[in-house]
């Protein structure tokens, strides 16, 4: 009887330990991040660069959540920032962009290899959610994993007012990409 109860206690506590690895390796946050976007046109190209994205991803229930704080964003030119914070995007009031979804396609991030998936979900620039597909990739190598994007976002969707004496200096189409290893949530 007495070897019964100790069987079942060190189970039990086996089973809580177990349980609390498998659910700490289930979530992942993003690390080492960046996000850049270009504007090109005949006449300027504009670029900047993010390196404090936030995310998480839950690979169990295989949601994500990215969020950019839009004030991070560095340019080249003082007064690029200036007129992307003040003028266009509004960062005051719309101080973050977020993107929330699902993630589709197999994946392993224990496993080296190179794995395509789609990510779906909700893209939330200045105040405007659009529902959005778009195609990542996820290298794992040495037990790193990196989550690699790219894709466009066009200003207009997002209630982004571009005045018409700038409108030769700034696409129609933002490229935007997004590179971020995935390491356990501690």
């Amino acid at each position: 009887m007495k070897f019964t109860y100790q069987l079942f206690t060190f189970l039990a506590i086996a089973g809580a330990l177990f349980t609390q690895n498998v659910q700490a390796q289930d979530k992942y946050t993003l690390q080492k991040s960046e996000i850049v976007f270009e504007s090109k046109t005949p006449v300027e190209t504009i670029r900047a660069v993010n390196n404090n994205v936030q995310g998480i991803v839950v690979t169990s229930k295989n949601k994500f959540l990215v969020r950019v704080p839009i004030q991070a964003f560095s340019f080249k030119r003082r007064l690029q920032q200036t007129h992307f914070n003040e003028n266009y995007m509004e960062s005051d009031k719309f101080p973050n962009a977020t993107y929330r979804g699902s993630l589709e396609g197999s994946y392993n991030l224990a496993k080296d290899g190179v794995y395509k998936v789609t990510t779906k979900g909700d893209l939330t620039i200045h105040g405007v959610k659009k529902a959005r597909t778009v195609p990542a990739t996820i290298t794992v190598k040495g037990g790193v994993a990196t989550l690699q994007t790219n894709f466009l976002v066009k200003p207009k969707e997002h209630g982004i007012k571009i005045p018409k004496i700038v409108t030769k200096k700034i696409a129609d189409e933002i490229n935007v990409s997004i590179k971020a290893e995935l390491q356990v949530r501690k």
